[in-house]
């Protein structure tokens, strides 16, 4: 019954919810990652990271958007080790950001989010002690306030503009929450009282609908072999 439910609301939607694309932290070469314009499916994206760390050497990846974007990052998930002897650190050319506790907010509006204005962060995480763990999911994502008039963006309540693929996603993409909402109901509130998760989008994306055309497949043409016995033969 979830399922179903869930397929109902992704119809609604318009088949427009976008699952982020995922990015490992600290486990490639590259240190730069580049992040599109708001016209692009990829101007959004997920940082993940979960490593004990075997050493104290710190990693960094720096994101790079277009020169007319910011950059919003949300932090969903953080568990650092404790007494501050892991930092993550989040800068650009004007602002920066020190975080050493563990966070884990329950929903959406409980990240902690940080809006860069300049087109180029760093992202640094650093350990003191030598095999202790760490733990995020941040979310990244390329806003701009001067191309708002493109059919591929959705404009957020504070002027700024987002790839409409990424509204009622279940992540903060706009900074003020305003891309989690329709007709003035949360969205993720809506998706967890019908059951609704990233992983049930997966499956409807991937399962059900081709398991729903199959079926219809298999009815229509037990229909018309029956009718080819009726009237045809």
């Amino acid at each position: 019954m979830k399922i179903a439910l869930s397929l109902l609301l992704l119809i609604s939607l318009g088949g427009k919810v976008l699952l982020l694309k995922k990015y490992a932290f600290c486990e490639t070469e590259k240190d730069v990652l580049q992040v599109k314009g708001v016209d692009s499916n990829e101007s959004a994206g997920m940082l993940t990271f979960f490593w004990k760390y075997r050493n104290t050497e710190p990693c960094d990846l720096t994101l790079t958007a277009p020169e007319d974007h910011m950059i919003v990052i949300s932090i969903e998930d953080l568990v650092l080790s404790k007494y501050c002897t892991g930092i993550l650190q989040i800068s650009s050319n004007s602002s920066s950001v020190y975080l050493c506790q563990s966070y884990y907010p329950r929903y959406t509006m409980e990240s902690n989010t940080f809006l860069f204005q300049d087109p180029n962060i760093t992202i640094k995480l650093t350990q003191s002690q030598v095999g202790a763990t760490a733990f995020f999911n941040i979310v990244f994502t390329a806003v701009t306030n001067a191309s708002c008039n493109s059919s591929t963006t959705y404009q957020c309540t504070n002027g700024f503009c987002i790839n409409k693929k990424f509204s009622c996603d279940t992540h903060n993409n706009c900074f003020d929450y305003s891309d989690e909402f329709r007709n003035g109901t949360w969205c993720e509130k809506i998706q967890k009282e019908m059951g609704l998760s990233r992983d049930h989008l997966i499956i409807i994306s991937f399962i059900v609908i081709p398991l729903f055309v199959l079926i219809v497949f298999f009815l229509a043409s037990f229909c018309w072999k029956k009718y080819r016995r009726q009237y045809l033969m």
